[in-house]
């Protein structure tokens, strides 16, 4: 009889806790256009299903709400979560790893809380159900979710290669973008461009009037033959064509306007300014549109304008069959002259321009003869191939804080340290 009369309590303790939900959430309802999501009240949290299919039946959407929840519940204990600084710089980075945590980084099992179903009829066409729980009932449960959560640097890396994995170049572009690493966000936004308008530009050395033939009957006519793109270089007239296209993507303006000839710098820092949100990246690119490759007669420079698509590795040539770089390979270890092994590594560039050690070299090369601009443009070109190799990006890090650009040189730090 008393273990009835216990049982008895806690179901009317539930109907009454059910009952003053669903009064409060009329309440905060009163006056406002339904939204899913989260809903704060002053007893409860209310936790509204998105689901609106409404051929389905109600037992289905609740049970869709009931999934729903749990992914809302994770999302506000992650809320209020003091992320570390350094890595999280912006509302959106913390925006990416609280959605990430919700959806694959931490479990919460919700059958074991007390809620209450706290329901609506249809609504504009939509049917709305949504899961109440009292503010006690979450604070009780939260330190227990909480204390599964990993240094935020594995998420970064999680997410990071999940992007990858999936080819998913515009949320890379993106994300980088929050790491604040423009030229990283550069790389991937020129990978999302090459893949959705099947303009992968390789490098090749022929005829320019036949090459723009081509290309127009590529992006004019959308003639996708999939043979073009192992044989036509870099094109302004279709990049031109392309930023008309993007005018809403500040981003990709800036990818294609380094991809074409940058003749006006000052649109370009207005970009800058457009896509940079710390602002520090302002003097950062004058300085780099100081190196100017354009206005350069040098054989190297005209090599980085070639290589500006998206190379395609060639083993037509094996690298141990480039006689130039051989000699230079050989007169580096005999520490020969560095201006003698510069030119051979630039004639090696001429005739295998996608091989990492060549620019590898010439790296060194101008790391003891200390011309740090020269070596800065050759990181900035072998990043375009290898975007998270750490030996790389820590040279340029380096670099860049030699040259007084200390923070950005911190945020590549930052990066380099959540890579695996």
């Amino acid at each position: 009889m008393k273990v009835l009369f216990v049982i008895l309590i806690f179901v009317y303790s539930l109907f009454a806790s059910g009952i003053g939900a669903s009064i409060e959430y009329r309440d905060l309802l009163r006056d406002k256009e339904y939204q899913c999501g989260i809903l704060e009240g002053k007893e409860y949290v209310f936790f509204t299903g998105c689901s609106s299919d409404i051929t389905k039946s109600i037992k289905s959407l609740k049970n869709d709400t009931y999934f729903e929840a749990e992914l809302f519940i994770k999302k506000y204990y992650l809320s209020g979560v003091d992320f570390k600084k350094k890595l999280i710089t912006s509302k959106n980075m913390k925006k990416y790893i609280v959605e990430y945590v919700a959806k694959y980084g931490l479990p919460l099992n919700i059958s074991k809380m007390p809620m209450a179903q706290v329901d609506r009829n249809r609504y504009n066409k939509k049917y709305i159900t949504a899961i109440a729980i009292s503010k006690d009932t979450l604070s009780k449960y939260k330190n227990d979710f909480l204390k599964g959560l990993k240094d935020v640097k594995y998420y970064i890396a999680d997410i990071l290669t999940r992007f990858k994995e999936n080819e998913n170049f515009h949320e890379l572009a993106n994300f980088y973008l929050q790491l604040h690493l423009i030229d990283l966000a550069m790389i991937y936004k020129q990978k999302e461009l090459s893949k959705n308008y099947y303009l992968q530009n390789y490098y090749i050395d022929n005829n320019p009037f036949s090459s723009r033939k081509v290309y127009e009957d590529i992006l004019l006519n959308r003639n996708y033959n999939l043979d073009y793109l192992y044989s036509v270089p870099v094109q302004k007239n279709l990049i031109d064509k392309l930023i008309d296209i993007k005018q809403n993507d500040p981003l990709a303006i800036l990818t294609l306007k380094f991809l074409s000839d940058p003749k006006d710098y000052q649109d370009i820092i207005q970009l800058v300014d457009q896509v940079d949100s710390t602002k520090l990246y302002k003097p950062y690119y004058k300085f780099i549109l100081s190196l100017n490759p354009f206005n350069q007669n040098s054989d190297l420079f005209k090599m980085i304008n070639k290589t500006k698509g998206n190379i395609y590795f060639s083993n037509n040539i094996p690298i141990d069959q480039n006689n130039f770089f051989k000699r230079a390979k050989h007169l580096f270890y005999k520490m020969g002259d560095l201006k003698e092994i510069e030119k051979l590594l630039i004639e090696a560039l001429k005739v295998t321009p996608s091989m990492m050690d060549i620019y590898d070299y010439l790296i060194e090369v101008y790391k003891q003869e200390k011309k740090y601009k020269k070596e800065l443009l050759m990181c900035n070109v072998m990043l375009r191939f290898e975007p998270t190799n750490k030996e790389i990006l820590i040279k340029k890090a380096d670099i860049l804080k030699e040259f007084g650009f200390d923070q950005i040189s911190k945020y590549y730090y930052n990066y380099i340290n959540s890579l695996r």
